[in-house]
């Protein structure tokens, strides 16, 4: 029988998968609490540009809650076509003029031996 080795009839390829899901996901949820904890803490020591980490914060969890009901949700589809939609509609044209702006003020104030390889991307 085709794929019934040692591996059961998924195959490696399953195996892999179901790994990488599981990494992600954890990477995933490291990054939000990582993302949580550093705003936090920039808003209780109220430190310059506090308000823009209460508004990332708001954002957050006001996505997490829309979007608890997945991806083909009401809330989930009005996120997508109303926010994020025109968002990078709008920055997509803006682009071309930022990248090489961009890429000049990274070699300008460059001051590792390995940042050059930004500049060539």
């Amino acid at each position: 029988m085709a794929g019934s080795g040692c591996w059961g009839h998924q195959g490696i390829g399953f195996f892999l998968i179901s790994w990488a899901t599981i990494v992600i996901a954890f990477a995933l949820l490291l990054g939000f609490v990582n993302v949580i904890t550093v705003h936090l803490n920039r808003i209780r020591g109220r430190k310059p540009g506090a308000i823009y980490s209460g508004v990332l914060l708001a954002s957050l969890l006001g996505t997490l809650l829309f979007g608890i009901a997945g991806p083909t949700s009401p809330n989930t589809q009005f996120i997508f076509e109303y926010i994020l939609q025109p968002l990078e509609a709008t920055f997509l044209p803006c682009w071309p003029y930022l990248s090489p702006r961009l890429r000049f003020a990274l070699f300008a104030s460059a001051t590792s031996k390995h940042s050059f390889l930004f500049y060539l991307r």
